[in-house]
């Protein structure tokens, strides 16, 4: 907003001000309501504001009150007045002048003196979303830093914190997203987008085996910490090398590297055609003869006449280095959340989905978890066992004697009775 409009605004008392304003950015015009339903920074409704000097309304307390002590901006977002006092209520419709005559009637912030509430549930909303207090319902337990509070939830609930979320989204500490822990890999790879929550996911870098926040901090490790090819076209613009040796193999196979050791020892004396190599060859070898630097590279590009057409190699894609390429595309996200949906979808024909309701909302995702299916369990059919009859002590007897007992004899000599016995072995008298 324009200075003009800014004096506009120190002039005329809150009450009186015209209630919208348009203002041009770039081409667009676009109208800013002081009294607006939504907030302009999170676009939600508007419960509650914290009420500056300027008198603007169209912020809610909790986007005013991460502005000043997250990110340590204590100036109006929509006229950039430095707001000293603050002052936090449901009356949307309050007068800045009536809260700084009753300040002693107010509730002051624990952390912040120039931070006032009319309302205690206002008060003790603000204390739960910066203090260390474990976030799941049936728990509350308050806890001693972050540290103990990330122990605690990895040792009582199977829970963490995402390190780069936590570390890179500004927001309350109540506000911050946990995850079960198998499932942060998940979150790293598609990040998230559930309803207004929007999380880009974190892209690895292959060399290290790190995860970075966003593209950016990615890009600026690469550049730091790895090599690229200056020769190569915009084609390989995200192409790196893990280091110089890897990076000079890509010159061996693609380009024109100077085979002389004493080029090879500054490192980059590489040419993109073989024109350049031989002018090069004859400028900085010239002691050792026109002859020997060509015949240096004779093995991999060939002497040729000046009749002859000269071969140029052609970019390739020669198996080293890693294309970084793909999270750089502008549908990056979208690809990604698509291929999460697939693998969801096939996940949920191999198992039940069970979902666990978020703390807050949706501030808190605490995932899915998946059961396997249980097959009913299919009742053994009874078998049907027919029942023998009971005996009598003179039934039993009489069907023993009708029993015909045999002998069975395995010897050769089984027919000759006398000299055979039981078993079957001849009996074998001494004289």
């Amino acid at each position: 907003i324009n200075a003009e409009y800014m004096g506009f605004l120190k002039e005329m008392d809150p009450p009186q001000m015209e209630r919208t304003y348009s203002m041009e950015i770039g081409k667009v015009k676009v109208d800013i309501s002081l009294d607006a339903d939504s907030c302009l920074l999170c676009a939600n409704p508007i419960s509650a504001i914290a009420l500056g000097e300027c008198g603007h309304r169209v912020i809610c307390s909790t986007c005013l009150l991460r502005l000043r002590w997250i990110m340590k901006k204590n100036a109006c977002p929509v006229c950039k007045m430095p707001l000293e006092n603050l002052f936090v209520t449901h009356d949307l419709k309050a007068k800045y002048e009536d809260y700084l005559v009753n300040k002693a009637a107010l509730i002051p912030d624990l952390e912040d003196d120039k931070v006032f509430f009319d309302c205690k549930d206002e008060f003790e909303r603000f204390k739960m979303m910066r203090g260390y207090i474990c976030p799941i319902l049936d728990c509350k337990k308050d806890l001693h830093g972050i540290k103990g509070l990330d122990a605690h939830l990895k040792q009582n609930h199977n829970r963490a914190f995402c390190d780069l979320c936590f570390k890179h989204r500004l927001v309350f500490i109540g506000e911050q997203l946990i995850f079960p822990t198998h499932l942060l890999k998940d979150h790293m790879k598609y990040g998230e987008n559930k309803g207004d929550l929007r999380i880009h996911p974190h892209p690895l870098c292959n060399f290290c085996g790190k995860n970075f926040y966003s593209e950016e901090p990615l890009q600026n490790h690469l550049e730091k910490l790895h090599m690229k090819c200056h020769l190569c076209s915009d084609k390989c613009k995200y192409k790196y090398y893990k280091d110089y040796i890897e990076l000079e193999q890509h010159f061996c196979k693609t380009h024109y590297l100077c085979q002389h050791e004493r080029c090879k020892e500054k490192c980059f004396v590489v040419f993109g055609s073989l024109e350049e190599l031989h002018i090069h060859n004859h400028k900085e070898h010239e002691e050792y003869g026109s002859s020997k630097p060509l015949s240096m590279n004779a093995l991999k590009a060939g002497l040729f006449s000046e009749q002859e057409s000269i071969p140029q190699k052609q970019e390739m894609m020669d198996g080293i280095g890693i294309d970084f390429s793909h999270y750089f595309a502008v549908d990056y996200f979208l690809n990604v959340q698509e291929e999460y949906k697939r693998k969801e979808e096939e996940e949920a024909k191999k198992f039940t989905l069970r979902g666990e309701e978020p703390h807050g909302k949706g501030k808190y995702y605490q995932g899915v978890q998946y059961v396997k299916k249980e097959k009913p369990k299919q009742e053994e059919p009874v078998k049907q066992t027919t029942l023998q009859p009971t005996l009598s002590k003179e039934q039993s007897i009489e069907k023993l004697r009708n029993t015909i007992s045999c002998l069975l004899y395995t010897s050769d000599a089984a027919d000759d009775t006398p000299c055979v016995d039981l078993g079957g072995r001849r009996i074998i008298k001494k004289k």
